[in-house]
């Protein structure tokens, strides 16, 4: 079985910070976009440690992009197969295709989302958030951080 790995990049906003969400406690928030990376360790609201922190809508972009990339082929393929077993002149009569997969509009950021700041006090780690949530951890080394309006 061959494996394919597929490279999918989404853009910040105007001030550099990118949509994520925590899979623990599915808060919501936007971090910075330093050098081409984003450098969180965990959860500013939960503490939840992990490597993952995609928006439900970045996951749902990448799954149809990696099923387009792959198995629209495949359904191509086997489309012009049935298609030619139907012009052999057999007993073989093929209605139908196959289904055209489609990969649904990649998240756009907007710098006007989630305007409120919270900037902790240990790694000078700033993060945008909902006005009705309010960060409690650094993203930058996990630890209970004061916070700097």
């Amino acid at each position: 079985m061959t494996t394919q790995t597929f490279s999918i990049s989404f853009s910040s906003d105007e001030e550099d910070f990118i949509s994520r969400a925590c899979p623990e406690c599915r808060t919501r928030f936007k971090a910075k976009v330093t050098d081409g990376e984003i450098n969180i360790s965990s959860c500013p609201f939960c503490q939840h440690g992990g490597d993952r922190w995609e928006t439900p809508e970045q996951l749902e972009y990448g799954k149809a992009f990696a099923a387009k990339q792959v198995l629209q082929p495949e359904f191509d393929k086997l489309d012009r197969a049935f298609k030619s077993l139907g012009r052999s002149g057999g007993m073989v009569k093929v209605t139908g295709q196959m289904p055209d997969l489609k990969v649904p509009s990649k998240p756009v950021e907007r710098t006007e989302d989630m305007a409120q700041r919270t900037t902790s006090a240990c790694c000078n780690a700033t993060v945008r958030h909902d006005e009705d949530v309010h960060p409690r951890f650094c993203i930058a080394c996990g630890k209970a951080a004061a916070q700097i309006p």
